[in-house]
C-alpha cells in the first residue's frame, strides 16, 4: 500500500501546485493522453522505419529536420530526387532524439561507428558501438551557441580512414535549435540549470525558440526562415562530406521533426517542438534521400569499444544549451 500512497500523495502535490497552471493541464493531456492513444494506434499500424535493418554505408542524421523543410530546400520529391539517386519520406520511430536512440540502438554494434555532434549519443548510448567520436566536445562554437557542423564533417572524414569497413553514422546538430545567425530566436529560461551554475545566451522569456513560437513571442514566418537556415547551414557540409563517400551507399535522414503549432490528436491541443513519445506527422515523418555508390566496402563486425570521456556535468551543461531539459 505504501508504493500506491506515495504515488497518491505526489498527485496530491502535483496538483496542488499547478492546478491553477494552464500549461502543466495542456502538458498532462498531451503526455496522459495523447502521447499513449498515438503510440498505441499508430505504431500498430504502420510502424516506424528499422535504421539499422535498411541498406547503407554511411548514415546522416540532420537532428530535428521535417520531411517537408527538406524538400523546400533541396526542391525533392516522390518523383524528384534532386541531388540524390532516390528521395521518398519514411516514418521515425521516435519523436526526440533520447527516444530515438532507445529504440534504433538496443543492442551492441560492433560493425558501427558513430560520430556525434548531439551530447545526447554520450548520454545514453556511449558504450555500444565499435567506436565513438563525440564531436560536439571539440566542435562547441561559443558565438554560434552550438555545436559547428564542419566538426562533425573533418571528424567524421577521418573516422572513415580509421575504420574503413565499418558502418558509418554522422550525427549532426542541425537543423536542430539553435538556429546560427539568428540571435534574435535563441531563447534561454531553463531555470533548473540556471540554479547549479549553468548561464545561457539568449532571451530568458521562454525555454527555446519553440516555446517562444507558443507564447507568441515570435512569429511562425520568422522561426520557419531560422529553421531553413539552419538546414542550409548544415547541408553545405554534408555535401562536403559525401563528397568523400562518393562511391559508398548514404542515406540522409533525421531522428525527428519539430512541430510549429499542429493540432494533435485525440485532444486538438497545439504543439511546439519535439516532446517524445508522439506520432504526429511533423514529427515522424522524415527524409530518406539515398546515393548509392558503385564501390561499396565490406562491413566486418568488430568488437565494442566505444566510451565517453564526458562527465555528466559537461553533457549537461551541453544539452542545456543546445535546448534540451
Amino acid at each position: 500500500m505504501s508504493g500506491i500512497g506515495g504515488k497518491v500523495g505526489y498527485a496530491a502535490r502535483e496538483l496542488a501546485a499547478n492546478a491553477d497552471d494552464p500549461e502543466w493541464w495542456r502538458s498532462r493531456l498531451v503526455h496522459r493522453i495523447n502521447g499513449p492513444v498515438q503510440r498505441r494506434f499508430a505504431d500498430a499500424v504502420r510502424p516506424g522505419i528499422d535504421v539499422l535493418d535498411a541498406d547503407w554505408d554511411v548514415f546522416i542524421v540532420l537532428d530535428g529536420c521535417r520531411a517537408d523543410l527538406f524538400e523546400e530546400v533541396l526542391g525533392v520529391g516522390a518523383d524528384r530526387g534532386g541531388p540524390y539517386d532516390s528521395y521518398r519520406r519514411v516514418r521515425s520511430r521516435a519523436s526526440q532524439t533520447g527516444e530515438w536512440l532507445r529504440t534504433t540502438f538496443p543492442k551492441t554494434y560492433g560493425d558501427t561507428v558513430y560520430v556525434a555532434g548531439n551530447p545526447m549519443v554520450s548520454m545514453l548510448k556511449p558504450d555500444v558501438f565499435h567506436h565513438l567520436t563525440e564531436s560536439w566536445r571539440d566542435g562547441v562554437d561559443a558565438e554560434l551557441n552550438t555545436i559547428a557542423a564542419p566538426q562533425v564533417t573533418d571528424d567524421a572524414l577521418k573516422a572513415r580512414e580509421q575504420h574503413p569497413r565499418k558502418r558509418l553514422v554522422v550525427h549532426y546538430m542541425q537543423p536542430h535549435y539553435p538556429f546560427v545567425g539568428f540571435p534574435d530566436l535563441h531563447f534561454s529560461s531553463f531555470e533548473m540549470f540556471h540554479e547549479v551554475g549553468v548561464e545561457l545566451a539568449g532571451d530568458d522569456r521562454a525555454s527555446s525558440v519553440w516555446g517562444a513560437l507558443g507564447k507568441g513571442l515570435v512569429e511562425r514566418e520568422a522561426v520557419w526562415r531560422g529553421y531553413r537556415a539552419n538546414l542550409e547551414y548544415v547541408l553545405e557540409e554534408v555535401e562536403r562530406l559525401v563528397d568523400g563517400f562518393a562511391d559508398e551507399r548514404v542515406v540522409v535522414t533525421s531522428d525527428h521533426g519539430n512541430l510549429l503549432g499542429e493540432r494533435l490528436w485525440p485532444v486538438p491541443l497545439r504543439e511546439y517542438g519535439h516532446p517524445p513519445g508522439l506520432r504526429t506527422p511533423g514529427l515522424i515523418e522524415v527524409p530518406w534521400a539515398v546515393l548509392t555508390g558503385d564501390d561499396r566496402p565490406e562491413i566486418t563486425t568488430g568488437t565494442v569499444q566505444s566510451t565517453s570521456t564526458a562527465d555528466e556535468q559537461d553533457i549537461n551543461e551541453r544539452l542545456a544549451a543546445l535546448g534540451y531539459v
